[in-house]
């Protein structure tokens, strides 16, 4: 919820508050929030695909333009459909028997935006290095 756009021209993205409430053990708290953008949620789908083979990862809504026919603005009514269908990625994987217990989506409900930030550049590091080698 509470979608904020960030920045100007080809450097602008939006940001998104993703409210968590969980009674799940593994959560250290049963209610909180975190700032996330469209491609956090892409990482956390394409390594839930990764890590969960045979498994139907609920699909993302699509990247698409999100500026308006000028090409200066991030329209309203875009974002508020990229939020909707955010959520409803987020909704279809917290129900989903197994993926609920995945630690990828745990660090992405909880983890603030400083570890998100280190673990998704060590991450890159990690695969790159494995490319490389592979």
């Amino acid at each position: 919820s509470d979608p904020v756009k960030l920045g100007e021209g080809v450097n602008s993205h939006v940001s998104y508050r993703v409210s968590t409430t969980t009674n799940l053990p593994q959560y250290r708290w049963s209610e909180f929030s975190v700032i996330r953008r469209f491609s956090d949620f892409a990482w956390l789908r394409e390594h839930l695909a990764q890590r969960n083979k045979g498994v139907v990862i609920p699909p993302l809504p699509e990247k698409g333009l999100a500026t308006s026919k000028l090409g200066l603005t991030i329209s309203t009514e875009f974002i508020e459909n990229r939020r909707t269908n955010l959520e409803l990625f987020l909704i279809r994987v917290a129900q989903h028997p197994t993926l609920c217990f995945n630690t990828d989506l745990q660090f992405f409900l909880e983890a603030s935006e400083e570890a998100w930030a280190e673990q998704k550049q060590r991450t890159a590091t990690d695969e790159a290095s494995a490319n490389k080698s592979g």
